[in-house]
């Protein structure tokens, strides 16, 4: 899911990932259809709090991605700085209390398109058998929409409640922290829910505990292991946030500047996801040649008059 939080990014540039640039993130923008982008960076939903979104089929999964901050949008920034103060927001039948801002902006990309996609491939059906599961994602701001979603999602469709997996990457806290419990709790299934946080990321430490806020759901901590080269990752309690010094970690093989860019976190999960990089150098290639080979064949039938093309490509 680190890969669909960063190739969101790509989708609100409007621009393709290449294979010679990103290999990894080029298989992911492959195996999506029926892509549907949600831009309310334009016009009147610009005005209201702006935003960006994809909803996208994946196998037998629905996913559904979250921008999160450009720090050259007045909106994006205006979301984190709003979500120093909760608001009250009713959903289903829970009253919920979470930042100002992020339910803002989240708002916006759902009567943008964002719900209306959603329900046109039926997602919302108590007799819905076409999804396994649906996968809501997102880095930064976006996680914090992501967990917005997760919640207004299943507290909507109560049945789905199961199916709903949260993917966030360096989340900022969203909830207070009654809200937090109950989501954590009873709305969400807590092993569902799957929150990185990256050693020396500041972000989810904001906003600060002491200002009422609290995650939701136990972090997977990823580092270095002490004096070693290899990645290790840890479940932490609910309310954990990476260490880190005025934002970044300063000691050891994973002293950078920053370490809350999506790529960092990419990089990083994979280094203790697949420790054996020859194993995933040849499953990369392999995946490779998959969607070459299936790109190939739907050229070929493109160029046959008689064929017509019902699915796409990052909505294209």
């Amino acid at each position: 899911m680190a890969e669909m939080a960063d190739l969101v990014y790509q989708h609100e540039k409007l621009r393709a990932v290449t294979l010679e640039e990103d290999e990894e993130l080029w298989c992911s923008q492959q195996s999506l259809v029926d892509v549907v982008d949600v831009n309310c960076n334009h016009g009147e939903l610009k005005q209201k709090g702006g935003g960006f979104a994809f909803v996208a089929k994946k196998d037998k999964q629905l996913v559904i991605a979250f921008a999160g901050t450009d720090f050259t949008d007045a909106n994006d920034l205006a979301a984190d700085m709003k979500s120093l103060t909760g608001t009250n927001v009713q959903m289903g039948k829970h009253r919920v209390n979470l930042g100002k801002g992020f339910n803002q902006q989240y708002q916006n990309i759902k009567t943008g398109g964002l719900w209306a996609a959603i329900e046109a491939v039926g997602a919302g059906s108590e007799n819905e058998q076409h999804f396994e599961g649906i996968d809501i994602t997102g880095h930064s701001l976006g996680g914090a929409l992501a967990n917005v979603c997760a919640v207004d999602v299943v507290t909507s469709f109560p049945w789905l409640r199961d199916k709903v997996h949260l993917w966030t990457f360096g989340s900022p806290r969203v909830f207070m922290k009654a809200s937090a419990s109950l989501v954590h709790s009873e709305i969400l299934n807590e092993d569902n829910i799957h929150r990185f946080a990256n050693y020396g990321d500041t972000i989810p430490s904001t906003p600060q505990g002491y200002l009422g806020f609290r995650h939701v759901g136990k972090a997977i901590y990823v580092n270095y292991e002490m004096r070693g080269k290899k990645m290790t990752h840890s479940i932490m309690h609910q309310d954990f946030s990476a260490y880190n010094v005025c934002g970044c970690s300063c000691m050891g093989p994973s002293s950078k500047v920053s370490n809350h860019f999506i790529t960092f976190y990419r990089a990083r999960i994979a280094g203790y996801i697949d420790l054996d990089a020859k194993k995933s150098s040849v499953d990369s290639k392999a995946r490779i040649a998959q969607f070459k080979q299936a790109a190939a064949e739907q050229e070929e039938e493109s160029a046959d008059p008689s064929f017509v093309s019902m699915s796409n490509v990052c909505g294209c």
